[in-house]
């Protein structure tokens, strides 16, 4: 059923990182006064410090979206997988470590030889949607099947 090209549709859940670190913007500076917050942040201008942090949080989510948009997956029956990052491509070797999971072992580029584990939440005909973990960060991306 996952044989076949699937392209990066959405990110159905927010890296984990992505959440904490705007719980942090959010909460900045709320705690304390201008003496405070000269010693925490080195200003006293709290909003300034929490808008330009917003604005990099928000940069970050963008190109974690378009790195997803830009992600195809090619699988091929002789478990080989083709995936293609928009600005790289690279092949590994696939196989279901059971219903839940999918392992990929990198064979060409930066990491071959490297082995990545994904859960598989959802696998249809339409849609495939796989949790990454990476240290204490996650993400849920959705692909949708490439009808071409």
């Amino acid at each position: 059923m996952i044989s076949g090209r699937w392209y990066g549709a959405h990110i159905k859940e927010l890296d984990s990182m992505f959440k904490s670190s705007q719980h942090d913007i959010d909460t900045l500076g709320g705690n304390g006064n201008a003496a405070t917050n000269l010693e925490l942040y080195q200003t006293t201008n709290v909003d300034s410090l929490r808008h330009g942090l917003q604005l990099m949080h928000d940069s970050a989510e963008q190109l974690q979206a378009m790195a997803v948009h830009n992600t195809t997956f090619d699988f091929f029956t002789d478990s080989m997988v083709a995936i293609s990052f928009g600005f790289r491509s690279d092949t590994s070797k696939w196989h279901f470590i059971n219903d839940k999971q999918l392992e990929m072992t990198e064979l060409t580029g930066e990491g071959k030889g490297s082995k990545i584990q994904m859960d598989v939440v959802t696998l249809t005909d339409d849609v495939l949607t796989l949790k990454f973990e990476m240290e204490e960060s996650f993400s849920t991306v959705t692909f949708g099947r490439d009808k071409k």
